[in-house]
């Protein structure tokens, strides 16, 4: 039976599962149960293994998985068992530190699976930059190989194949989109990989050139800037280019400013970004900044009649901290939106939105702005308000937890009650509808015997 089902299956001799079948057509007939399953559990007895044996030594090495295990083994990476292992890497204070991150950035960049950043500086979203150790958890296991072998087209060590890979996705990147290019050139520094990123320099300075969109300049100015002021982590020598390169990326964004009362209001969450990071450049003692340009910029954006309200509200509170204009302004403007026609009353809090993410202490310290914003909450009809409830909330989430402490007491204050009374559960509101039901009744009964 065994010989007659590889023959049939198109195989040279019969294997386990041959046997297995027949061995179940042979000597079990008709329905398998317990009756008739012992020729099966013999059979499958026999065919389990008693003893632990050994793998055939592998002649074949690939090299780009050697050099893997030779950096590992000099790093002290456990890669020996499959289970996850944390490291945590004091980048500023010691050298080898800064090696195995390279490493790291490196396999996260070719095998994401292999390592994960848990905590420290996040080049890529800019966050947490102050930030100076870093915590990154790694498990070795077979992916981790077969990924490694995936990528040894492009190489046979680490950094041949991460030169490679990075230097093949430049190529598929517009030549003018050079924020792109300049996170690709931050990345290969972070991988160690100093020379890639030098020849990438011309690139970005070519496409740095050619575009004309704010937020990709915005960007490439975030990574070069970051590059100068990092220098010593990623590697880097002294170098007279990248200084003039981070001084032409903030001129080409400052230029690029007037455009801004057109743009998409999806991009607003961005733009504001971009802003921060030009007035903080702008107010800085650094030369190369030009500011009266950016200021000039900053005051046609606001006699423009049709910037929106999120971005009129970063404006005037970048160009009142610059000092350009009283901080009264700010108060003013929320009063043309709050006492305006009922359009522009709805854009309050997306003017708040762009005041806050700039300036929480227009509001902090400004109790006219929150008288102000007290009067929207009592003249807006109910379902008014509820529709601007969530980008209100939106607002406040600038303020830290203390702040927020801050503001309630400034509430309470001007209710003229205690600060712990705001925290009290709001009243049921079937208890609410049924009191202003008895109001009602008893207001007509009073009309009806005239004592009102």
């Amino acid at each position: 039976m065994v010989q007659d089902l590889a023959a049939l299956r198109g195989k040279r001799e019969g294997g386990a599962y041959e046997l297995m079948d027949a061995a179940l057509s042979s000597f079990v007939k008709g329905e398998q149960s317990l009756a008739t399953e012992q020729p099966l559990t013999e059979l499958g007895r026999m065919l389990t293994g008693d003893a632990v044996g050994t793998v055939a030594r592998n002649p074949f090495h690939v090299p780009i998985v050697e050099d893997f295990k030779e950096r590992c083994m000099e790093a002290k990476l456990r890669i020996e068992t499959t289970g996850r292992h944390k490291k945590v890497l004091d980048l500023y204070a010691k050298a080898g530190h800064r090696r195995l991150s390279q490493l790291f950035q490196c396999m996260a960049y070719l095998v994401p699976t292999f390592a994960e950043r848990k905590s420290g500086p996040d080049w890529t979203a800019m966050r947490d930059m102050s930030l100076v150790r870093e915590t990154w958890e790694y498990a070795y296991s077979s992916r981790t190989e077969a990924r490694l072998i995936e990528n040894s087209l492009y190489g046979g060590t680490l950094r041949e194949a991460a030169t490679r890979k990075l230097e093949e996705e430049m190529q598929g990147i517009p030549d003018h989109h050079s924020g792109e290019m300049a996170q690709r050139m931050l990345l290969a520094l972070l991988m160690g990989l100093q020379d890639t990123a030098a020849r990438l320099y011309d690139q970005v300075c070519s496409a740095l050139r050619k575009d004309g969109n704010f937020l990709s300049l915005c960007s490439s100015l975030h990574a070069l800037n970051r590059i100068r002021q990092h220098g010593r982590l990623l590697g880097l020598t002294e170098d007279p280019r990248l200084p003039e390169l981070v001084a032409e990326a903030y001129d080409n964004a400052v230029d690029k400013l007037t455009q801004l009362a057109r743009a998409n209001p999806d991009e607003h969450g961005a733009i504001i970004q971009g802003l921060k990071l030009l007035s903080m450049l702008a107010d800085s003692p650094d030369p190369q900044f030009g500011v009266d340009v950016f200021r000039s910029h900053m005051n046609e954006l606001l006699a423009d009649p049709g910037l929106p309200a999120q971005l009129e509200g970063v404006c005037v509170a970048i160009s009142s901290g610059l000092g350009d204009r009283p901080r009264r302004e700010i108060v003013e403007r929320a009063r043309a939106y709050i006492r305006g026609a009922p359009e522009r009353m709805r854009q309050t809090a997306l003017y708040l939105q762009g005041v806050f993410a700039v300036s929480r202490d227009a509001f902090l310290y400004e109790d006219e702005l929150l008288s102000e914003l007290n009067y929207l909450v009592g003249q807006l009809p109910y379902e008014e308000f509820v529709g601007m409830v969530p980008e209100l909330r939106l607002a406040f989430t600038y303020f830290t937890p203390l702040e927020i402490t801050l503001i309630s007491e400034r509430v309470a204050g001007l209710f003229r009650v205690q600060a712990d009374e705001l925290d009290a559960p709001a009243m049921d509101e079937l208890e609410l509808a049924q009191a202003r039901t008895w109001d009602e009744a008893v207001r007509k009964e009073f009309e009806a015997w005239k004592l009102i």
